[in-house]
């Protein structure tokens, strides 16, 4: 079934969502869950059917009268329902009692009369959600309050796509790059973060999360609370506090790890920290914390780890430690650094 075309009114009379909202079977859960990632524009028509189906909850599974039923039916049959609505409910009436089937036609005909009121209280060319983005570029950095109070600390090179308000159910952002949560605790509205092709679910914690598109890994480091990661495929894992979650994208495979909070950490305190790492890998984090590029000439050769601790300090000083310890000479063209071999000078 195609469910992309929905609207508050569909999902109100299909069996299939209704009893997914009801009892939350674990396989319905990964299937919505997965669906409203691919279709992040429908959340808002969810989230609405979703309060409707809960605020009714069945709890109408008491015995109409003859008449109330009838009358009931009327006006659900003098709206215009989507196209196959009558069919489904004709069918789930079928198969069900009595009991139920008053129950539902309830809950149909109370949200349909809601839907279309609701409808000619907005314009038809109204967005169900307004989206606000914040990014950095490289070299830059900045903190996003989110409408719920939750705060994110965004690194170099790093986006975020969020509501103006979120829904009463579910607190969904999308995030790209590096950034440091501190997720306001709200136990009945999730927050959700969706990452490329992992998804992180927390209630209130801090943590640091990692997606580059252009890197295999991806990382959650936890630091307060429990967070949930589940990846596209349908694996998870829950991490508890100093624990890290790392996804592997190529192979798939999603890990579980102690971290070091110092490291993982640094970036927000202003800090650069290399621990026995290559001399790319080192360009590569600089290119982001300073915004500029790395070229390397040819026949160069970068070989050896480094270890270094940096804390609010100049590209300068920096490319001075490692070309002294390295053993290559650099040259600066505005946001371009060229890295060359240094020559050895001839003793005579």
């Amino acid at each position: 079934m195609d469910f992309k075309e929905f609207e508050v009114g569909d999902f109100l009379q299909n069996e299939f969502f209704v009893d997914w909202v009801i009892h939350q079977h674990p396989e319905a859960d990964h299937f919505w869950s997965n669906w409203l990632k691919r279709h992040p524009e429908k959340v808002s028509d969810v989230e609405m059917a979703r309060e409707l189906v809960k605020s009714i909850h069945y709890k109408q599974e008491h015995s109409m009268k003859s008449d109330e039923y009838s009358i009931l039916m009327e006006r659900i049959l003098q709206h215009k329902a989507p196209h196959g609505a009558i069919r489904s409910v004709s069918n789930f009436v079928l198969r069900h009692s009595y009991r139920v089937a008053a129950s539902l036609l309830f809950l149909l005909g109370f949200s349909l009369i809601f839907y279309l009121n609701y409808n000619d209280s907005v314009p038809a060319n109204e967005p169900s959600l307004v989206w606000k983005v914040a990014a950095t570029e490289y070299g830059q950095k900045k903190t996003v309050q989110l409408p719920d109070g939750t705060r994110v600390m965004l690194n170099s090179g790093s986006t975020i796509k969020y509501p103006e308000g979120f829904g009463p159910n579910l607190r969904l952002i999308k995030f790209e790059g590096e950034g440091f949560f501190d997720v306001a605790h709200n136990p009945e509205r999730p927050f959700v973060i969706e990452s490329g092709a992992f998804t992180t679910r927390v209630l209130g914690t801090s943590f640091n999360l990692k997606h580059f598109e252009e890197e295999t890994e991806a990382s959650v480091s936890v630091l307060t609370g429990k967070v949930e990661v589940q990846t596209e495929t349908g694996r998870s894992t829950i991490l508890l506090p100093n624990e890290m979650g790392v996804y592997d994208k190529e192979s798939n495979d999603l890990r579980r790890q102690r971290f070091d909070q110092r490291k993982s950490m640094a970036w927000t305190h202003g800090t650069l920290l290399f621990e026995n790492e290559d001399l790319l890998t080192i360009f590569g984090q600089l290119e982001k914390w300073y915004g500029v590029t790395f070229e390397v000439a040819e026949g160069t050769r970068l070989a050896g780890k480094y270890s270094g601790e940096y804390k609010q300090k100049s590209l300068e000083l920096i490319l001075e430690g490692l070309s002294y310890t390295s053993n290559f000479n650099y040259e600066m063209n505005h946001k371009t650094i060229l890295i060359y071999e240094r020559k050895k000078v001839k003793r005579n």
